[in-house]
């Protein structure tokens, strides 16, 4: 009941509050989805009880759920979580045999956010233009090393 409060109040815009019957089915179903999620997550015996963790568990002391701040969802099924870690060894594999400077202009835009002021500064473009024509160039290549290894996904 505790993990069924806690996703309750990560979304409090999806209960219509018309009556408190209404509350108690919203938080009935959550737990009936958890229940179910809990089922399959157990009987997939594919898991190491060494590595569980429970939703509601605190990293640093911090509010934060483990594995949050990584960007892991903890709500997310085991199978989703597999997909995601395949998918990131695939792009780290990709990003790893790209060339420094299409790999930097990516890591400096798209995972660090940084201006395209500041990638110009950084990569000594000559331009903004410069720096994003680059930054296409090197997605180009990214997507064609990564799509054959994706198994056609397109």
């Amino acid at each position: 009941m505790q993990d069924v409060n806690l996703i309750a109040a990560r979304k409090p815009d999806s209960f219509e509050a018309r009556s408190p019957s209404s509350i108690l089915n919203g938080l009935a179903q959550i737990a009936l989805n958890q229940i179910r999620s809990q089922n399959d997550y157990f009987s997939a015996d594919k898991r190491d009880k060494e590595l569980e963790v429970p939703l509601s568990a605190k990293h640093d002391g911090s509010d934060s759920n483990v594995g949050a701040e990584c960007g892991i969802d903890p709500t997310a099924r085991p199978d989703e979580h597999a997909a995601s870690a395949e998918l990131r060894d695939v792009l780290d594999g990709c990003m790893a045999e790209l060339p420094e400077s299409y790999r930097d202009v990516i890591l400096w835009r798209d995972y660090c956010g940084m201006s395209w002021q500041e990638i110009v500064r950084e990569s000594g473009h000559p331009s903004v233009g410069a720096a994003q024509q680059q930054h296409r160039r090197a997605w180009i290549r990214l997507r064609r090393c990564v799509r054959p290894r994706l198994g056609g996904f397109e």
